[in-house]
């Protein structure tokens, strides 16, 4: 039955199941590839959005110049998952700014406290002060380590 057709139909019969496959091939790899854009894109946003809810609770206590039980807790419920977003550099620093953070608040407290010697007082001021710069490099420090985890290496597609 198939040596009555012309030799052309025979030729597109036989060379059309390979060029389906090489079609679903190429249809598979492009459908892998805005799968991995789009989940790369997530990561990004949520790492962003990280990085965003931290900057303003440090943008505040700057902005203050104090550090209330409030601020405490927003940076904590800030830093809260970061663990899994970031590398463990970027987790340590953030803990780090954490402790930094409550001296600060130790410190502030010492600084107010009524009967507190006039030593005792100007060392938790001078204590106050220095984690209080060492909570002001937040923003160098940050986005040194921050930033190759949100930086997009992707580019966009040619067509």
């Amino acid at each position: 039955m198939n040596s009555q057709l012309p030799y052309w139909v025979q030729l597109l019969q036989a060379l059309s199941t390979p060029a389906i496959a090489l079609l679903a091939v190429v249809i598979g790899v492009m459908q892998w590839r805005t799968s991995h854009q789009r989940a790369v894109l997530d990561l990004f946003e949520k790492r962003w959005q990280a990085y965003k809810g931290i900057r303003e609770v440090i943008s505040e206590v700057v902005r203050s110049g104090s550090v209330s039980n409030e601020a405490t807790f927003s940076y904590l419920r800030a830093i809260d998952g970061t663990e899994f977003l970031f590398g463990p550099e970027v987790y340590a620093y953030l803990r780090d700014v954490h402790k930094k953070l409550a001296q600060h608040h130790t410190f502030e407290g010492m600084a107010k406290r009524e009967g507190t010697r006039w030593k005792e007082r100007q060392e938790a001021i001078d204590k106050q002060s220095k984690t209080f710069e060492e909570i002001a490099k937040f923003y160098d420090a940050a986005e040194r380590l921050i930033a190759p985890y949100v930086r997009m290496h992707q580019k966009s597609p040619r067509f």
